[in-house]
């Protein structure tokens, strides 16, 4: 049985231009990740009901409430996530929560591919390829004069006396460095 929704992303990049990136990689470290952030957050509920004392049930219900709501909240964003790597397709409302998800779940997920061994570099790789199919999904067209590139000043010639640091201005064109 097919689901035209579940089509598969048509932006796919090839893996051979990001040194192997795979983009299972990131979705198995993201759902790792969101795996163990769901289980920190259940001990966090079931800690309050563990202490003693009476005078504290009302912890362990607003803890249990809070905490559920995290849950279905963190699960909800990795699969909105992972729908949207697969298939290029957004819900209404993820695209300004997709940055965030991945801002606070990358560090950890960097954390869980030195745990079970997987060479940093290839997760960078993968996140690379996964964010260059982000951007392509989103469909922008734009014209030269509007694109703004940067480039790392260390590509300019260490022993040029004109920094451009500050202002392409400074650049003599003397064709010693490939900025030109």
């Amino acid at each position: 049985m097919k689901f035209p929704f579940l089509r598969k992303s048509p932006y796919v990049l090839p893996s051979e231009q990001y040194g192997g990136g795979r983009k299972r990689i990131f979705l198995g470290l993201l759902s790792g990740s969101c795996l163990l952030l769901g289980l920190a957050l259940a001990v966090l509920l079931v800690l309050p009901w563990a202490l003693p004392g009476e005078h504290l049930r009302w912890l362990g219900l607003f803890s249990l409430a809070v905490g559920i709501l995290l849950i279905v909240a963190l699960f909800w964003l990795c699969l909105t996530l992972i729908f949207h790597i697969y298939t290029a397709r957004l819900f209404p409302g993820v695209e300004a929560v997709r940055h965030v998800t991945i801002r606070l779940l990358f560090p950890l997920m960097e954390l869980l591919a030195k745990a079970v061994r997987v060479d940093r570099a290839k997760v960078r790789r993968s996140f690379i390829k996964v964010n260059n199919e982000f951007v392509l999904a989103r469909g922008l067209h734009t014209t030269p004069d509007r694109l703004l590139l940067l480039l790392p000043h260390c590509i300019q010639r260490s022993a040029c006396p004109h920094r451009l640091t500050h202002s392409l201005e400074f650049c003599r064109r003397c064709g010693a460095c490939p900025v030109g």
